[in-house]
């Protein structure tokens, strides 16, 4: 029987490297301010809603949909927190964690 977190480990880390884009992130500290800003890799997802240009590259863009490795990253990202991608800041809106270990942040610029 083989060992399926390690394997979903295993591609979620396979996957980012070969996909992953430089981003940073900026968590909430719960009393208002902010903890230092963390160098993170994502994988950009194509929008929910087609917007002017693809997300993160140009003017009129203000959503954007990013893939990271959930069990890599720490505090684990929430409502508030802040992504910094292609010289655009994002609010994290939502995040959709699955079973796998990874989770899409549904991003908003501020």
């Amino acid at each position: 029987m083989s060992d399926w977190p390690t394997l979903e480990s295993s591609a979620n880390a396979v996957m980012i490297a070969t996909f992953g884009v430089p981003a940073t992130f900026t968590p909430q500290d719960g009393s208002g301010g902010w903890l230092d800003t963390q160098a993170i890799v994502g994988i950009v997802m194509r929008p929910a809603m087609l917007e002017d240009y693809p997300a993160g590259f140009g003017p009129g863009t203000s959503n954007l949909r990013l893939w990271v490795n959930f069990e890599t990253l720490w505090p684990p990202p929430q409502h508030g927190d802040q992504i910094g991608f292609s010289g655009t800041t994002y609010l994290v809106q939502e995040v959709e964690a699955d079973i796998g270990g990874g989770a899409v942040l549904k991003l908003r610029t501020t």
